[in-house]
């Protein structure tokens, strides 16, 4: 469909020559039709080359709220045939600097105040753009990069296989890691999701999602593919103006998380009701959608089509179910089945293939699977075998080819979509002097979904409780990653040699958290 494309900049070319006047993107302050986001990102990428001097194949970063601004952004660094790597707008200065160094990015573009300032002042190098009101010290400004002046610029990649963007994701080290991507493996993947929906030149979604994702980012893909058109919002914690947006501009499609999904059933659940007059369809991922959430969003919309898909950053859209065909109770704990032009296998500890119903690791191919992970072939050869993508979920596929996940092969916590290293949090919390031990796990609610629980052993006398831990972690965690309850014990349960016992710590922690109905997901 799109992967005979040039580049991922191609879908808003000809998407721009087919309906040049229609609306493409808008925000709460901003709008653009298709002719004026081509002719600005051209622009764009233009006084990128000829005042910052970016040559093309050079990674930028992007840390950008969700916005009209960060749609020119992105499509003008695929313009001018840039590596686009975008961060999240919430990033801690330590992962920030991790992903400069990691992805060399010597450009950074962004509507962060305080990022801008610290990078100006920080990494001598460093070349800040900023895209805020106002004009910065040592900053250039966005506003003032746009060359409108003689003939527009054209887009620079011709070949598929060219690198289109770095996503960083959690590493194994707890680290992130960057997720190499090429303009075909995006085009794959926006081919599989369009043929799958159905997208369509009337479409118009509205993206709460964080652009910096692969979720978000994806949805905004296919609405310019298609010609349709987007709505952004930066997440979903003014409900307010959520619903008033909603209710104004009447989207067709609402993307978003379980959790999220939750927040509004129980909350508003009338307001999500009188939505259901003109959604036509959700699409759901990032964590496991728990059946009884299903029924209750089936019930909220009975006549909108719920979609739920299983993916990675390295393998997005990897399966869909619909459950307006798959409704019954059976389907509810499944992601679906393999997506239109992928491949799902299920594999035991020896790379043989399972029969159905056997459980083993999840394994995938297809044309939207990474090339691997940025400076880091030893990781990419353990995961990428023969074209087939080793994935860490562990489940089976029944005799009809519906996959259905059953844990993890490691410790890993998966909360909307962010892969999250237990490691990374305890290592926060074990800067505090006064902490002597400290464990993170990942539980599951039935209705609040991932959740994260710490637990600590602080020395004796010792003045912290939880609160003031939590203070402490703020400072130096992602929102996503702060736990959502702190346990304080005398010990934290070890073997012999000091190995910590998994399952009686997790015991330990359904004993005393204040949530109820909580499970293991490893």
């Amino acid at each position: 469909m799109f992967r005979a494309l040039p580049s991922i900049y191609s879908l808003l070319e000809n998407s721009a020559c087919q309906y040049p006047e229609k609306l493409c993107v808008d925000d709460s302050c901003r709008s653009l039709t298709y002719k004026e986001l081509l002719t600005r990102s051209k622009a764009l990428a233009k006084g990128l080359a000829h005042v910052i001097k970016i040559k093309k194949g050079q990674a930028v970063g992007v840390v950008i709220i969700n916005s009209v601004t960060f749609v020119e952004v992105q499509f003008s660094l695929l313009c001018g045939g840039y590596v686009v790597t975008p961060l999240d707008p919430e990033i801690k200065y330590k992962n920030l600097l991790h992903a400069i160094e990691k992805a060399d990015l010597s450009v950074v573009i962004t509507d962060n105040m305080k990022i801008a300032k610290y990078l100006a002042s920080q990494v001598s190098t460093m070349s800040v753009i900023y895209s805020g009101k106002s004009k910065l010290e040592h900053c250039y400004f966005l506003n003032e990069l746009f060359d409108f002046s003689g003939n527009q610029y054209k887009s620079i990649i011709t070949n598929s296989n060219a690198i289109a963007s770095y996503m960083f994701t959690t590493g194994s080290t707890g680290n992130p890691k960057a997720v190499v991507l090429s303009h075909f493996n995006v085009l794959s993947a926006i081919s599989n999701i369009v043929e799958f929906v159905g997208y369509k030149h009337d479409y118009h979604e509205l993206i709460t999602l964080p652009l910096s994702h692969n979720f978000g980012l994806g949805h905004v893909y296919c609405n310019i593919a298609v010609g349709g058109r987007v709505s952004l919002l930066p997440g979903l914690s003014d409900f307010q103006l959520l619903f008033k947006t909603l209710m104004e501009k009447r989207p067709n499609g609402f993307p978003g998380t379980p959790s999220g999904y939750f927040i509004l059933s129980k909350r508003f659940p009338k307001k999500l009701q009188q939505c259901g007059s003109f959604l036509r369809h959700i699409v759901i991922d990032s964590e496991p959608l728990p059946p009884e959430l299903n029924i209750e969003i089936r019930a909220l919309l009975p006549n909108t089509r719920i979609i739920v898909y299983y993916g990675l950053t390295e393998a997005s859209r990897s399966t869909f179910i619909d459950y307006s065909i798959d409704a019954e109770m059976y389907f509810c704990k499944s992601v679906g089945k393999a997506t239109p032009n992928v491949e799902i296998k299920i594999v035991d500890d020896n790379m043989c293939k399972n029969q159905p119903f056997e459980q083993g690791r999840v394994v995938i191919q297809g044309n939207h699977i990474m090339q691997g992970y940025l400076n880091d072939n030893k990781l990419t050869s353990e995961v990428i075998k023969n074209k087939w993508f080793y994935t860490d979920d562990i489940g089976y596929l029944d005799e009809n080819g519906y996959l259905f996940l059953t844990g993890r092969k490691s410790t890993f916590i998966n909360k909307g979509g962010i892969k999250i290293d237990p490691r990374e949090i305890e290592e926060a919390f074990k800067k505090n002097t006064d902490v002597t031990n400290v464990a993170v796990v990942g539980l599951s609610h039935i209705n609040f979904g991932i959740l994260i629980f710490c637990v600590v052993t602080l020395k004796p006398n010792s003045m912290l409780n939880k609160n003031l831990l939590k203070e402490y972690c703020v400072k130096s965690l992602e929102k996503v990653k702060i736990p959502n309850e702190i346990i304080i014990l005398d010990k934290i349960p070890k073997s012999s040699t000091g190995k910590l016992l998994r399952r009686e710590l997790i015991q330990e922690v359904i004993r005393y958290a204040k949530y109820d109905d909580l499970e293991p997901i490893n």
